[in-house]
């Protein structure tokens, strides 16, 4: 079991810290994005031992090089509600169902082996619908798993196999009030951000690569820091990364009603 504290890392490094340069998706038309959602729930930076976050990529991947902190490597969570998910069509959207939740596990910059281009990895989504799962799999190649999750006494979200076997948890401490978002992001924040905006490097099951973009639009949602400890119990990912986290010091949020929305997927950018 690999155990990490808040202070082994520091704040979240941002692209200056790693070796490689990074395609960024720039201005895109609307058409450029396949669907959305509005997410209400937590993003948590943790720091883990760097051999440990490597066993969670496939073999086409490795970590970037890293000047700052040589010894440790980022690893980020997301968990909570997507509620209004839609499938976009000519930038329309269509809403495909109802609300329904994830537990994200991913790893940021990560490059293609003997390539340069920073991504982001996710080893493993946990979701509570079929559809976001299915499709997540077969046009992402996001590992999507289906589990069963929710929030226990309000500040504890937990993770459990189709059987009932728990797989993940994560206690959570509401430190301040609701905030609403300013023209610039608390620094944390955007060290998140900036993280979730690399490109996705997906594996598909048959190991097809592909490559697509998220764009967060926090204009609309509210924000307030949180402490958080995240633990992994069970069977969760590839590559096993049991073990408990605490958050980086100012890297963990919870927001309410943030929009999210995913490019079509694309050939490999690396």
């Amino acid at each position: 079991m690999v155990t990490s504290v808040a202070m082994s890392m520091g704040p979240l490094p941002g692209r200056s810290a790693f070796t490689g340069p990074v395609h960024d998706l720039g201005p895109a038309p609307e058409t450029a994005f396949a669907g959305q959602a509005h997410f209400s729930g937590c993003l948590v930076a943790t720091a883990w031992p760097r051999a440990d976050a490597e066993r969670l990529l496939p073999p086409e991947l490795e970590l970037a090089p890293s000047a700052s902190a040589a010894a440790i490597h980022p690893v980020l969570f997301s968990f909570g509600d997507q509620r209004t998910g839609s499938f976009l069509l000519g930038g329309v959207p269509i809403e495909a169902g109802p609300t329904y939740r994830e537990f994200c596990v991913v790893v940021p910059f990560v490059r293609r082996r003997g390539g340069q281009n920073l991504h982001l990895y996710c080893p493993r989504i946990c979701s509570t619908s079929y559809p976001a799962y299915w499709h997540g799999n077969a046009s992402y190649g996001l590992r999507k798993a289906m589990t069963r999750m929710g929030w226990e006494r309000e500040s504890s979200f937990v993770v459990t196999s189709p059987a009932g076997d728990q797989l993940a948890h994560a206690d959570v401490e509401r430190i301040t009030g609701w905030q609403r978002p300013t023209d610039q992001d608390p620094p944390g924040l955007a060290a998140l951000r900036t993280a979730f905006a690399l490109p996705i490097a997906g594996r598909r099951d048959d190991g097809t690569l592909v490559s697509s973009y998220f764009r967060w639009e926090l204009g609309d949602a509210l924000v307030r820091p949180v402490r958080a400890a995240v633990s992994i119990v069970g069977p969760l990912a590839e590559g096993n990364g049991r073990g408990s986290w605490q958050s980086a010091p100012s890297q963990a949020f919870e927001v309410q009603g943030m929009l999210w929305r995913i490019t079509w997927p694309m050939a490999p950018r690396f």
